[in-house]
């Protein structure tokens, strides 16, 4: 039930100035007679106003952690959450307390979101006083997700390992990750002696570190 009301948090705002929002919810839960039933799909009204979205958010916390909600729905709690924060409805470091419960996510969609809705903020404090901090709760938070994945591809991994292991190695990178940065040089040099190449499931998140934290050799090798 609490996600079934926080999950009007992309309309929100332009309800607002209506007084109604409009809620599409896909479940069997029942809502009052007055609505209207297509298939699955519920259409409600309701009043925008007066929702505690903080506390609705810890209350969903362990869910998400625990994975009892279905991909789909993890998905947009976060994405929903970073909505209500960006328009000024909600706290963005309630929106970032949130994520630390997505640490062992395994969905593709919602990773690549939430590397998103981080990067965003990054992108506004780079180069502040609060980029330090920021990038520390950055590698916090996908430290766990490249420790699992590793850097190199597994037998009969499912496919969207492959992809989430170049979020991880990139994101990682981003943030700062001493020992990520210090290995993508060290695979870098290496594949360009020849001498192993880089798979291509991660050779992108491995020349956006090195271009990011080397100097003129590697400028220039970028150049060749």
């Amino acid at each position: 039930k609490n996600y079934t009301q926080f999950h009007i948090a992309r309309m929100k705002c332009a309800a607002r100035k209506f007084g109604f929002g409009v809620f599409f919810h896909n479940s069997d839960y029942k809502w009052p007679e007055s609505h209207f039933n297509n298939a699955k799909t519920k259409i409600r009204v309701i009043d925008p106003n007066g929702i505690n979205y903080q506390k609705m958010l810890e209350d969903l916390k362990t869910p998400v952690e625990k994975k009892e909600l279905p991909a789909p729905d993890r998905f947009s709690i976060q994405n929903d959450a970073f909505a209500l924060a960006e328009s000024g409805e909600l706290a963005t470091t309630v929106a970032m307390e949130l994520v630390l419960s997505y640490r062992l996510e395994n969905d593709y969609a919602t990773w690549a979101d939430i590397a998103e809705n981080l990067g965003k903020i990054y992108m506004l404090i780079e180069g502040t006083k609060l980029a330090s901090g920021y990038r520390k709760f950055g590698q916090e938070i996908f430290s766990v997700l490249t420790a699992r994945l590793g850097w190199e591809k597994k037998k009969k991994e499912p496919y969207a390992d492959s992809l989430l292991r170049n979020i991880a190695i990139s994101q990682s990178g981003r943030y700062g990750d001493k020992e990520i940065i210090k290995a993508a040089k060290n695979r870098f040099s290496v594949h360009k002696r020849g001498e192993n190449y880089i798979h291509p499931d991660i050779r992108q998140a491995i020349y956006a570190i090195v271009a990011k934290n080397s100097g003129k050799k590697e400028y220039f090798q970028f150049l060749e």
